[in-house]
């Protein structure tokens, strides 16, 4: 049996140590990447449009906005959710550091899912997300499949750098 997707993305973020750095955690939602990653005296900026989550900043991803420079960012099972993917790449590349990583996460194959005010937009082949993060300048460094077959489920993780 396999692992379900969030059990591995949980799985690949308690191998992340960490100290001393500053970290964006975009369209963080309930379950913040804090929670699964090793850190230590990290400053963790969490970023979501929904008040009720308690984001650290409440900030629609999908439009400009100027956070400041992060050493880590992580997008994790959200971009399906943007409006407007490219804008929302923008904003992620925009607010790392030069050098920075960025762990990004997407489904390829899944029922429709998120609320009524999320929104459920698209899905992404491995060769639509790796083309449209090179067409915002970032690096590929990893490249994972996500695939949980009890539930006809299959996305992609991947960790770039600016």
């Amino acid at each position: 049996m396999t692992k379900d997707i969030r059990t591995q993305l949980n799985d690949y973020f308690a191998k992340i140590n960490v100290e001393g750095i500053t970290i964006i955690d975009w369209c963080s939602g309930r379950r913040k990447a804090e929670n699964h990653i090793n850190h230590k005296n990290c400053k963790i900026i969490s970023v979501d449009r929904i008040p009720h989550r308690n984001p650290t900043i409440v900030a629609d991803i999908c439009k400009p906005i100027t956070i400041g420079l992060a050493d880590m960012a992580f997008l994790t099972e959200a971009l399906e959710h943007c409006v407007d993917d490219n804008m929302a790449l923008d904003n992620v590349y925009n607010n790392l550091k030069d050098g920075g990583v960025a762990i990004i996460s997407v489904p390829e194959k899944c029922k429709r899912h998120g609320w009524d005010d999320v929104g459920d937009f698209r899905r992404y082949t491995r060769e639509q997300i790796r083309t449209l993060l090179e067409k915002h300048n970032f690096k590929i460094l990893e490249d994972y499949e996500l695939r949980y077959d009890e539930a006809d489920r299959l996305g992609y993780l991947l960790k770039v750098q600016k």
